[in-house]
């Protein structure tokens, strides 16, 4: 922070990606054409080099990443995803079915790899359930966006029936088959995929992000979703989801939908704060006609 403060003046480029855009000792930036995204590599790595820092590599959209910053040579890790660069395209984080208890922080790898669903269902017959499991494994799916929320949401929905039953208890057999069934599910999770920026390549970048915030709820939960919307060059517009983020609730299904319409802005807040001037018009929408006389 103090070395982007000092540089602020002759690598302008650079200001934002080291304060704001820096996750620990990574930094995820990025610009809105090539020439810039350049421009702003150039000046980060000149920058730091002045007090003897030095970038281990830079990963770019739309080309294969530098051999040390992956292992398969096509995807890298990025705050709990698994990007694809050259395609640019996100997918779960989701490791392989282990569900070996950690020892000084590692797992003791299972006898047979884990890749299939039939593999998770052979593994999965050789084991007793217990919730510690299951809970570790359901925490292990790391979505901060919420591109999946709505299979985590209902993976929490489930593990709360479970909030009786002591941590290391065997779980009755019903119980047993039920979540089996759930966890075999974790292998094909790697199938589902997102665009990182999933906007038409028609957009107007003069024109500001239009968004559009939704909330709902229910008896047991509620959620919100921001969906950024962006004016075509033909006059259309494209529009693609942004965040989510759900909650489990004990409210009337009024409090409830007032608590979404809560998280709702809560979300929407940070996400302005984030994007700063490229949000122009904010929408915000509910179907609760309680919440709303409420407010």
């Amino acid at each position: 922070d103090k070395l982007a403060d000092e540089g602020k003046d002759k690598y302008p480029a650079a200001m934002n990606s080291l304060t704001k855009d820096r996750y620990v000792d990574d930094i995820l930036s990025g610009a809105d054409t090539q020439e810039d995204r350049d421009e702003q590599i150039s000046q980060v790595q000149d920058l730091l080099s002045t007090a003897g820092f030095s970038l281990k590599y830079v990963v770019l959209s739309g080309r294969k990443p530098d051999i040390k910053a992956s292992t398969d040579g096509e995807t890298v890790k990025l705050l709990g995803y698994k990007w694809n660069t050259e395609l640019d395209i996100l997918y779960p984080g989701v490791s392989e079915l282990n569900l070996n208890r950690k020892k000084k922080g590692n797992k003791k790898p299972n006898p047979h790899p884990v890749i299939t669903k039939e593999d998770a269902d052979k593994l999965l017959s050789q084991v007793s359930l217990t919730r510690r499991m299951i809970i570790s494994k359901i925490a292990e799916i790391f979505d901060p966006l919420g591109l999946w929320e709505p299979i985590k949401l209902q993976l929490k929905l489930s593990s709360s029936e479970l909030n009786s039953i002591p941590w290391d208890k065997t779980l009755d057999p019903t119980t047993q088959v039920k979540w089996k069934k759930t966890l075999s599910k974790f292998t094909t999770y790697g199938e589902l995929s997102a665009k990182r920026f999933p906007f038409s390549k028609n957009i107007d970048d003069q024109k500001p992000f239009r968004l559009l915030c939704l909330s709902d709820a229910g008896k047991l939960a509620g959620g919100a979703a921001i969906y950024m919307s962006k004016k075509c060059i033909d006059g259309s517009w494209s529009t693609a989801l942004l965040c989510s983020k759900s909650r489990l609730m004990k409210g009337t299904v009024p409090r409830n939908e007032l608590s979404a319409i809560l998280l709702m802005t809560e979300l929407a807040y940070i996400v302005k704060r984030s994007l700063g001037s490229k949000v122009g018009e904010v929408v915000y929408l509910t179907d609760s006609t309680i919440a709303l006389s409420w407010i």
